[in-house]
This record gives C-alpha cells, structure tokens and sequence, in this order.
C-alpha cells in the first residue's frame, strides 16, 4: 500500500476503510488486522475481508479511504502542515517554488506556492495522485507533473 495524500501514515489496527472505486467479488470495506513494515510512504497491510487471492489481486490500483472519525485530530491538524518547505519541480517546467501552506477542502487538499518562475506570489495546485508523481522526503521535494496552463489560471 502507498500513501500519497501526505507524507505520514496514519492507518492503525482495527480502522475500518474503505476501497474505491468499488470491484466486483471484492470486499467493498474491511478492517485493518496487521500493519508491518512502516515507512514514511509504504507498508504491508492485512486486512479482514479478502478471501482470495485473486480478490487481492483484484484490488490493485485501488484507493483506500478512511473516515475522518478514525483519525486523531492531532493527524487530521498535521498532516499538510508537514508538506510546508517542500520544494515543488515539474517534470516539464523544472523547479516551481515552495510549499508555503496547504489548504484542506472536502474535495481535495491544495498546496499553496511561491511561485516566481510564474511571477506570482502564491499560486495553487490541486494536491491529487494526478498531478504528484512522487517525493523525497530526505531532500524535502515534491515531484509534479502539472497540466499545461494551470499556473496561468
């Protein structure tokens, strides 16, 4: 499993999450069982609810989601405020600014950017697995590949 919605993880034993977008024969939610092999971004996970093998093979690609009620709220308070600092370089533009906030929104989180490669104080970026392709936690970088025209907008 790999977290991509910020750089900590927060899963625990006994959560209950949920699996989308949804597979036939496969479990739609489960819960948590066994976490090993944590890092800042990756873990082996077991869960309740899958039978078979190929139900979880059938699970890859898949997104889990967690409600907010199973999160501390020092978790929920946090977790944007560790992505502050990051360096942002795009796979086309280069070298974008840095991470000078991050926005929650029920839809999606945003990060806020000095950006003066585009000559604006502050420009935002939708905080989606579409648009960040990766991280290096040690170099304090985040990795996009942003869609042509965005920073204009």
């Amino acid at each position: 499993m790999r977290c991509t919605t910020g750089l900590s993880f927060f899963l625990e034993e006994g959560m209950e999450v949920y699996f989308v977008p949804p597979r036939i024969d496969c479990p739609r939610c489960a819960r948590i069982v066994s976490i090993e092999g944590v890092h800042d971004m990756s873990a082996t996970v077991t869960f309740d609810s899958f039978t078979t093998m190929q139900q979880m093979l059938d699970m890859v690609g898949s997104h889990c989601l967690i409600d907010t009620d199973e999160l501390s709220s020092e978790a929920l308070e946090g977790a944007g405020l560790l992505l502050i600092g990051f360096t942002v370089i795009d796979d086309a533009l280069g070298e974008l600014g840095s991470v000078t906030d991050v926005i929650s929104n029920p839809a999606q989180d945003l990060l806020v950017l000095d950006c003066p490669k585009v000559g604006k104080s502050e420009v935002l970026i939708p905080y989606v697995d579409e648009f960040i392709t990766g991280y290096d936690e040690d170099a304090r970088i985040i990795y996009t590949a942003i869609p042509k025209g965005l920073l204009e907008l």
